[in-house]
């Protein structure tokens, strides 16, 4: 639009609100909405992040079990015989086995911290990796205060997997 008197500057005018474009901006009605809407977006965002927490007991526990089974199939590949990795919940003790030899030095513990504890078949869950690459396994939960992990084998691979409920 412009306007009608010589030798003044012409402006054009926003239609809707008849204010001058070199004056154009956001308005502050404008700005508190969009904070707003982002406020209302982080509020429902922030308990889905809270649950990705991987720094929690559970998962570093199910990391230990995680640990040793990973290195009985890798010494199943490597020494071209069978590996059994044995866990007693209860007691979060394992013994691992090669072959038809009695249980070797890798046996030990898993030390869960406090509230955090190993679930599975009673009295033991047993993993068999076979030098082929597949796997035999139970499933152990590894329940914690905030979430609870599964560990699982694949039996086609011998991947350890590590999901949640």
């Amino acid at each position: 639009m412009r306007n009608g008197c010589p030798g003044l500057r012409s402006w054009s005018v926003h239609s809707a609100f008849r204010i001058p474009h070199s004056a154009l901006g956001f308005t502050l009605a404008e700005i508190v909405v969009v904070l707003a809407l982002l406020g209302i977006m982080a509020a429902v965002a922030v308990p889905a992040f809270t649950r990705l927490d991987v720094e929690d007991d559970a998962t570093r526990a199910a990391g230990a079990v995680t640990t040793v089974l990973s290195a009985a199939r890798r010494v199943a590949l490597e020494r071209a015989a069978p590996a059994t990795v044995t866990v007693e919940p209860a007691s979060g003790r394992y013994w691992t086995t090669v072959g038809d030899s009695a249980p070797s030095s890798d046996s030990g513990a898993f030390a869960p911290s406090v509230g955090v504890t190993l679930l599975g078949p009673d009295p033991r869950a047993r993993f068999v990796f076979r030098p082929n690459g597949t796997a035999v396994g139970d499933s152990l939960f590894v329940r914690g205060p905030v979430h609870t992990a599964v560990i699982t084998v694949d039996w086609r691979t011998g991947d350890v997997h590590v999901s949640s409920p």
